[in-house]
Formats: C-alpha cells, structure tokens, sequence
C-alpha cells in the first residue's frame, strides 16, 4: 500500500522527453523519428490476425536500475536495439518510485499491431505512466473538456491516475490511437502501480 500518495495535478500530467537533456545520451531524430519497422502487408499471416502479431513482456521491478536492465533486454527483444531510451525510462521509473514512495513497479514493453484499448477508459490501477517510443502516442480526453482529444507526442510521458488514485473522481480517460487500417505499429513502455 502507498504511504503518501501527493496529488497529481488535476488528473494528468506530461512529462515531456526534453526534460531529461543530455542525461538520456540520446538524440530525438535517433531514438524516435528514423524507425525502420516493417510494413503491415509483409508482417500479416495468413489468418490476417493482428492481434497474432501483438508482443508483450512484463517484468516487476524493485528499482529503477532494474527498468534500465528490463528495457534493454526487452528492446532487444523485440528488434528495437537502436532506440536509445533506457536511461530516459530509467529517470521516469526513479522519479516515480521516489515522488509516490513506492516499492515497486510492473513495467511491460508492448510492440502493437493491432487497434488495443481503443476505447476511452480509466486504470485499474492507482497510478500508470505510458511512454510511446515508436508510432502515434496515446490520445487523452480531459475530464474538464469531454469532446477535445489530445495525442501524447511519441517520446513523452503521460501519467495518470488509475481508478484506485485516492481523492476522487478526477480522472483523465486514454486510449490507443487506432492503427491497424493505416499499417502502422506501435512500441509503448508502461509503468504502474
């Protein structure tokens, strides 16, 4: 159980990729924008089945040294050896785990093809930060504003609260923008508690 959990600003924040400088020894046009990933038609089976093609790989983690280590293995995992973003992930996992006193976290890397979570909705859990290191990033409806979707720019950060947040009903709702008609994919890495 969380023994201080500070508020976070209305029901989101941002944290946006340029906030971690020099310390991510990463270059924006190298992490994020030249991604060689296949073309949808050379990656369907003959089922057609995308969700066949959707990979996950979970881990939970006691420190932010061990979501350095889990990304890197996942990363290269998943064919993604080139993305420089461990020690970005690794500040993000540190900075929450310190900010909202927690001892641990369940961190996943999920390499999408197909249209998940494409509904708006809330977590079931107290609190997730959901990074988009390759493809469109996650859309976000503003409590405040119900008809305004947002999309997270593919490098930052989102957080929000999950259903179990204590103090309310102040949520943001997100979803995964939908990809599979337009032959994209998508790598996010996702940290909660």
């Amino acid at each position: 159980m969380l023994s201080y959990l500070p508020d976070i600003l209305n029901d989101h924040e941002i944290i946006p990729q340029e906030s971690f400088g020099a310390n991510t020894n990463c270059q924006k046009s190298c992490c994020y924008s030249k991604v060689n990933t296949p073309r949808i038609k050379d990656l369907i089976r003959p089922s057609g089945n995308l969700r066949q093609l959707d990979k996950r790989l979970e881990k939970v983690v006691t420190n932010a040294t061990e979501v350095r280590e889990f990304v890197i293995k996942a990363k290269n995992e998943l064919g993604f050896e080139y993305l420089q973003v461990e020690d970005q992930l690794q500040n993000i996992a540190y900075m929450i785990m310190r900010r909202f006193n927690l001892n641990k976290l369940n961190c996943r890397m999920d390499f999408i093809h197909s249209d998940k979570c494409k509904s708006f909705h809330v977590d079931n859990v107290y609190l997730r930060t959901i990074t988009t290191l390759v493809g469109p990033g996650t859309e976000l409806q503003l409590s405040n504003n119900p008809h305004k979707v947002t999309q997270v720019k593919t490098g930052d950060t989102l957080l929000i609260k999950g259903n179990h947040f204590p103090g309310g009903n102040n949520h943001a709702l997100h979803r995964s923008p939908k990809i599979s008609h337009l032959g994209k994919t998508r790598l996010i890495f996702v940290m909660d508690y």
